[in-house]
């Protein structure tokens, strides 16, 4: 007997209720039917008594099982949206985040329409600030580092299937090698690791059981370890006139301005995110 895309549905979102709230269940539920069947939700909303492959069926009761232990639906697709850009995402890597949106929105908003700018993402991950940059400021020199060799292979397949152009360097910010890198930037940004290691069992269980903790913790008693490299660095790599930005733990905004102003560092900003959580921080030279 044919499964049809409505039992489907209704299967899907019967294996996970009570696991996740109803709204999110239903946008789970489509986004899986549109990856495992290939069919768009338009169609599926015209045409909900069209037949589901066994193959189909098999891809969805594996996602299920994913689900239930909490497993990022963007880690079993293999695909999440960033800034616009589709990316591969995997285990390797952190899943982008609407609120580093909002840092690269930041930036955009500081620079569009400027010419050759020379732009450093460090800790690029799945390569997203890098690449939405590099999409947003065409005339842009853009640079990316990690200490991950897997991380930067998925970052440059990113860039290859997005047709982008992006200077990936194997390089850890916490080492002095880094400073190899060649010339000045106009532009650092970063999103660092900064969730106190304590914090982990607060955390929901699809980001601490699955996401890489090397890209989120940092040591209790040094959670602003990512903060005095990135200055270090900046002091040094920064052109005059240039700006750092940086994601941040909410609960640290004062300590990572202070920081910043105590290094020499002028007209240091933060900002609030969309969840009015402090979230990211700008300082210039």
């Amino acid at each position: 007997m044919k499964v049809t895309l409505r039992q489907a549905d209704h299967f899907i979102r019967k294996e996970l209720q009570g696991i996740y709230p109803p709204e999110e269940i239903r946008s789970l539920s489509l986004l899986v039917l549109t990856h495992c069947t290939g069919i768009q939700p338009v169609e599926m909303h015209s045409n909900p008594d069209q037949p589901v492959s066994e193959t189909a069926l098999a891809q969805i009761n594996k996602i299920i099982d994913g689900l239930k232990i909490y497993k990022p639906v963007q880690y079993m697709t293999g695909t999440t949206q960033f800034y616009g850009l589709p990316l591969k995402v995997n285990e390797d890597v952190l899943i982008p985040r609407p609120e580093t949106e909002e840092l690269v929105h930041w930036i955009l908003g500081d620079y569009s329409g400027t010419s050759f700018l020379r732009i450093l993402d460090i800790g690029t991950g799945s390569g997203n600030i890098a690449l939405a940059l590099a999409k947003n400021l065409v005339s842009a020199d853009v640079w990316a580092t990690d200490n991950s060799a897997p991380a930067l292979h998925l970052a440059k397949e990113n860039a290859r299937e997005n047709g982008l152009m992006v200077h990936f360097v194997f390089s850890d910010i916490l080492h002095a090698g880094s400073y190899s890198l060649p010339g000045q930037f106009d532009i650092i940004v970063s999103n660092p690791p900064y969730i106190p290691e304590s914090e982990k069992n607060s955390l929901p269980r699809n980001v601490a059981d699955f996401e890489p903790s090397q890209a989120l913790f940092v040591p209790d008693d040094d959670p602003l370890l990512f903060y005095r490299k990135i200055i270090s660095f900046a002091q040094i790599k920064l052109k005059q006139g240039g700006a750092v930005y940086v994601e941040i733990h909410e609960n640290f905004g004062h300590e990572v301005t202070a920081l910043f102003r105590k290094e020499g560092f002028l007209n240091v900003e933060i900002r609030k995110d969309i969840n009015e959580k402090n979230r990211m921080v700008k300082a210039s030279l």
